[in-house]
């Protein structure tokens, strides 16, 4: 498996919208919440890719993951972090992540994530890439 990580930039734009897309498609399955067309999410793609920092997981070349960073109130914040699933289970979000800890390392702030509080596997990812809770919320 020949796996690398790369920056994402303006011209990768088909091809962060396509994971971005898989990203918000599973997740809305789980939730049961409509899912609006990939041209939809274009707009918001674009201007990701132009203020935070983007990073795309090849293998061979072909696409097979991303994690987004922003910048909100003096920290980093992991946005989304997503892994086709076919490929889950081969480090490659664990990869995604130092990615996201080596952009944000010299920039002395801090890296956060948020994940909902039902969503155990992805609790369970971040706790076993080395992430602690810091607080819960409970959601009504």
């Amino acid at each position: 498996m020949q796996l690398s990580i790369k920056r994402a930039t303006p011209g990768d734009l088909d091809v962060v919208l396509s994971l971005y897309y898989s990203f918000y498609k599973e997740l809305r399955e789980r939730q049961g919440l409509p899912l609006r067309g990939i041209d939809e999410y274009r707009g918001d793609v674009e201007g990701y890719l132009k203020r935070d920092a983007i990073f795309v997981a090849l293998i061979g070349g072909e696409p097979v993951g991303f994690t987004r960073v922003s910048e909100r109130d003096g920290s980093h914040w992991v946005e989304e972090l997503y892994v086709i699933p076919k490929y889950r289970g081969r480090g490659i979000g664990r990869r995604l992540v130092r990615a996201a800890e080596d952009y944000v390392r010299g920039k002395d702030l801090a890296l956060y994530v948020m994940v909902l509080p039902q969503d155990r596997p992805a609790i369970e990812f971040w706790l076993h890439v080395g992430y602690n809770i810091l607080n819960t919320v409970e959601l009504v």
